[in-house]
């Protein structure tokens, strides 16, 4: 790796946390995609500061959806094109960062069992496959009497 290959990368680093594309910061620095993720690749800071460049461009994007008339990039004073870059930025936000702005929302449901009912499942299931101890018959709870012992 050369050290112009280690600062290049730097430089596209920087274009692609202001919301530009990977290719694009590429061609505007002059050095090609493929060499810049080879360098990217082999240098654990790289790595790390490529994730963090492209969450900052993705916010950039975002932000610029606030202000997309007089965006640098973006902007135009055509509503109709306005609309259109405006539904390809949330399109592409949406699918190269969809836990921060995707349209699906995750749900997390967490069950805890109270032990009382644990321990009922258990003796029921212990019942179910051996209904018999040592010969004898064991007696069978009623549904009422089971609901007595968890309900206290």
């Amino acid at each position: 790796m050369k050290l112009t290959t280690y600062t290049a990368s730097m430089q596209i680093l920087d274009i692609i946390s202001s919301g530009s594309t990977v290719t694009a910061a590429c061609d505007k620095v002059g050095i090609s995609a493929t060499a810049f993720r080879r360098c990217v690749n082999a240098t654990p800071e790289l790595q790390i500061a490529y994730d963090d460049a492209q969450q900052r461009g993705h916010d950039a994007m975002a932000d610029s959806l606030l202000t997309l008339h007089d965006h640098p990039l973006y902007g135009s004073t055509d509503p109709r094109i306005m609309g259109v870059v405006s539904s390809n930025i949330k399109w592409l936000l949406s699918r190269r960062d969809s836990k921060r702005y995707g349209d699906r929302v995750a749900v997390e449901v967490n069950i805890s069992t109270d032990r009382a009912i644990t321990s009922a499942l258990e003796r029921a299931r212990a019942r179910a496959t051996n209904p018999t101890l040592e010969g004898e018959v064991v007696a069978v709870e009623s549904d009422e009497d089971i609901m007595s012992q968890l309900l206290g």
